[in-house]
């Protein structure tokens, strides 16, 4: 790990133990100063090394809020200069160690560059809708927030309301440094909204927050996104990772084509108290073996739904998520809609139940391939207008 020092300003190398120090983070705006130029003290001029300046000054001298004393660091880590952005190793290293190095920072200082004064809200900032700085607002223990003038506005646990609310990030994952522990579906819809400058980075920002480490290879576009669904798969039993609603309607795989699919799946959390089933992914698309559930409805005897070990809550009422089948022969199947369903009035405990009154047929468990080909495919009768018979389309 790189750091400045911030009483000499000179950059210093840690290989082993990096010593405490405190991290920037902040929003990209126009030529940001590279490690390349640090190293040329004619260079270190201009709107990006005064931002660093200042930081540093923080870092070194502490500062007080919210009559809470934050003692000085000597050292100091901004992502412009602090990484060798001519070396793709490291820049793959610092990408996959983020999320750490932002949790190991002893604070974290938000510089909000389009936040004027206090009367200004600090929602309206930019920093709140980029990609990168989801896992920037969730790693630190705590975040304090700068306004343009380098003036404290507030740290997280001072205005957590309106984060919470800005964000969609409920504030028990917010605050108790556990963000991590959240469904899947509910960590992509926090960054469903957010943006990037390159569209691989939508899913490369997203490493930390779901602590896997994968090789960056930029020009592979929305492949990222596919490469880091798929990881998550093989690392995790979390089902909730097919809970996607797309509005590209039945034009679907088994994945998503986009973090912007799980923008309605904030509600979506595990059912911890049933059996995990074993994902396993294959050049063809998902395999695992499950029992499907057969629709009375089904036209040709060839929609299954397979009910998700997850479920929405929202007012403290469960309803259990299913996806749609395609039956294409003995064991390939395919999702054939680009939304996920909810069981009406059904709660996660209750399928059984519902089997028994006839509502859907089991099959006996088998193990299926579900593809990821993105075939236009519609079976579902009425589905369009949201309602399929007991089924809601969401």
């Amino acid at each position: 790990m790189r750091l400045i020092n911030a009483h000499t300003l000179e950059l210093e190398d840690f290989t082993a133990q990096a010593p405490h120090y405190a991290i920037l983070s902040h929003r990209w705006v126009g030529r940001e100063l590279t490690y390349e130029q640090y190293l040329d003290p004619q260079a270190r001029t201009g709107p990006s090394f005064e931002k660093i300046l200042e930081f540093c000054d923080i870092v070194r001298t502490g500062f007080k809020i919210s009559g809470r004393a934050q003692r000085p660091e000597l050292f100091a880590w901004v992502d412009t200069c602090c990484i060798d952005k001519r070396s793709s190793a490291e820049v793959s290293e610092a990408i996959n160690s983020m999320w750490e190095w932002y949790s190991n920072a002893e604070f974290c200082v938000a510089y909000l560059f389009d936040v004027g004064n206090s009367d200004t809200s600090i929602a309206s900032s930019e920093w709140f809708r980029r990609g990168w700085t989801l896992q920037e607002l969730l790693a630190p223990r705590n975040v304090i927030f700068f306004n343009q003038n380098w003036e404290i506005i507030t740290d997280k646990w001072g205005c957590y309301e309106i984060i919470c609310e800005t964000t969609g990030i409920p504030p028990e994952r917010l605050l108790s440094g556990n963000a991590r522990r959240a469904s899947v579906a509910q960590k992509m819809s926090w960054a469903s909204g957010r943006v990037t400058t390159r569209r691989e980075d939508q899913a490369y920002c997203l490493f930390g927050l779901f602590d896997v480490n994968l090789p960056l290879l930029y020009g592979e576009g929305d492949r990222a996104f596919t490469r880091l669904q798929k990881a998550i798969v093989l690392e995790s039993d979390d089902e909730s990772i097919f809970a996607w609603s797309s509005p590209l309607g039945n034009f679907s795989g088994i994945l998503a084509r986009s973090v912007k699919d799980f923008n309605e799946s904030s509600e979506v959390v595990r059912c911890s108290n049933e059996g995990n089933r074993s994902f396993r992914v294959t050049s063809q698309g998902i395999e695992v073996e499950t029992t499907l559930l057969r629709l009375p409805f089904s036209t040709g005897d060839e929609v299954r739904l397979m009910v998700l070990n997850c479920a929405t809550v929202h007012e403290q009422r469960a309803r259990r998520v299913l996806i749609a089948l395609r039956k294409l022969d003995s064991h390939r199947y395919q999702r054939v809609h680009a939304r996920y369903l909810e069981w009406k009035d059904i709660s996660y405990d209750m399928v059984d139940e519902a089997v028994e009154a006839g509502a859907c047929t089991p099959e006996d468990a088998a193990k299926i391939l579900i593809q990821d080909d993105r075939l236009l495919v519609s079976t579902l009768g009425s589905s369009q207008d949201g309602k399929v018979e007991g089924y809601e389309m969401m």
